[in-house]
């Protein structure tokens, strides 16, 4: 009877300890995990590397595995290593409670390495077994990717699926709907249209693509050379080596006139579309920084 009895003890004992052991290496996770949040947020990332690859050392759960790896893959993103990143994101399971922070931090990571297939891929394979209150930022990114890469038919059918209530994404949704009517309403550029009006009348093709400036000077210099060369033709005739010098200078300047305005209207359009993209890369940030926390 007695041995059973100090059996019975001794495995209440060591529960107890075993119970207490855990409750301070929660405890000890929780303070860590704390440190390196503030840590973040108060931008010390090397700090904040450091303290996590310390934690990892030790005897540690899946869960709390879980939100070293994230923290550290948020770290490098923030860092603008988007591929160390998304690295250390793509181990978060879909079981853990890191899931969709991760997810959704590495859409942004591919996104801003250019990468918008791959970047639409993710957000597609996003999952939702059960709609959560953040669901309709999946909607919100893939229409922003799909604006960023041009495709006006695939952004207008996710319009129709857009969340008009979900306060968070409000203002950027709005943003985008508003990008998509400017894009749709501005008149395209074309090159071969600015080369065509500068062989006509030099300058104008610059004038066309915005460069109004710069049409005029191109106009001035072009129309001055070219008087200058006639009236040289007709004072000395084609054989004189001052009508040669200055048809010279008349032909390289008119030729650089048409090639000029073809560039102009590439540069104008990239500037316009690099603009916009900055525009929409930003606001894809801010929702998913302002739902979850970081």
């Amino acid at each position: 009877m007695f041995p059973s009895i100090t059996k019975y003890r001794l495995l209440v004992f060591f529960s107890i300890l075993f119970l207490r052991a855990l409750s301070q290496q929660e405890h000890t996770f929780s303070q860590n995990k704390e440190f390196v949040k503030y840590l973040i947020d108060n931008k010390e990332y090397s700090d904040a590397l450091y303290t996590i690859d310390k934690s990892v050392n030790q005897s540690l759960n899946p869960q709390q595995v879980d939100t070293l790896i994230y923290f550290k893959g948020l770290i490098f993103h923030k860092l603008k290593q988007f591929d160390s990143s998304f690295f250390y994101l793509s181990k978060i399971p879909y079981n853990s409670g890191w899931y969709y922070e991760a997810s959704y931090y590495n859409v942004l990571n591919k996104t801003l390495l250019g990468d918008y297939d791959f970047a639409l891929k993710l957000t597609e394979q996003i999952r939702y077994d059960t709609l959560l209150a953040h669901h309709p930022l999946k909607i919100f990114e893939e229409a922003s990717l799909a604006l960023l890469q041009r495709d006006y038919k695939h952004f207008d059918e996710l319009l129709t699926k857009m969340d008009t209530v979900y306060f968070p994404i409000q203002i950027e949704q709005n943003e985008l709907i508003k990008r998509r009517k400017e894009l749709e309403n501005r008149r395209k550029k074309y090159p071969a249209v600015a080369g065509t009006l500068s062989t006509l009348v030099p300058g104008l093709g610059k004038v066309y693509a915005g460069s109004v400036g710069q049409g005029i000077a191109a106009f001035i210099m072009v129309g001055m050379l070219g008087g200058i060369t006639a009236e040289t033709y007709y004072r000395s005739g084609p054989k004189n080596p001052e009508f040669i010098i200055m048809g010279s200078f008349f032909t390289v300047f008119y030729i650089g006139n048409i090639y000029g305005s073809v560039f102009s209207v590439k540069i104008s359009n990239d500037k316009y579309n690099g603009e916009v993209n900055k525009i929409l890369l930003f606001n894809m940030r801010i929702p998913v920084s302002r739902i979850f926390n970081y």
